[in-house]
């Protein structure tokens, strides 16, 4: 922890913990809650620095505030950062045959990936259904990356909106 990160002990001292559980396979959800400009982003931002000192991978995504989000907007960001580093032979081998409706949410894989197929057009009927289909695409790869070294704990961190 950075000297000039004081004051945060017992939640560093938490956070530390549920990532030794997830470099072991016990995976956990934590929340940061709290009153605007208390420090949750800075917590985050030094758990992420801590973490990636550690040689785990951190993807990390924000809200907005206010009622409009864009779909998916703190996944695809997280995500896209990653997927941006990554050359071609490991991209297509993360994304595999999900590549054509993962870059509807990641345009960039197309540009990656030359040959990458539309999605399949959906009927105005089946449009609704779009939303669990990407929805089993996003899990899916970030299983894929959580999966590639189980010894590695892969950290989703979201800097904002966390209630």
């Amino acid at each position: 922890m950075s000297a000039l990160f004081v004051g945060r002990e017992r939640v560093m001292a938490s956070l530390e913990a549920r990532l030794a559980d997830a470099t072991e396979g016990r995976g956990s959800v934590v929340m940061l809650a709290g009153e605007a400009g208390i420090g949750k982003t800075a917590i985050v931002r030094e758990f992420a620095s801590t973490a990636r000192v550690s040689g785990v991978v951190v993807l990390s995504g924000s809200c907005f505030e206010g009622g409009w989000q864009p779909a998916y907007g703190p996944w695809v960001e997280a995500l896209g950062g990653f997927l941006a580093g990554l050359d071609p032979a490991r991209l297509s081998r993360l994304v595999g045959d999900d590549a054509p409706p993962l870059a509807e949410l990641f345009p960039s894989l197309r540009a990656a990936l030359p040959g990458t197929a539309e999605p399949a057009p959906l009927r105005p009927s089946e449009a609704r259904f779009r939303l669990a289909t990407v929805e089993r695409h996003v899990a899916n790869l970030y299983r894929k990356i959580g999966a590639r070294r189980r010894a590695e704990a892969t950290a989703y961190a979201l800097s904002h909106g966390l209630r």
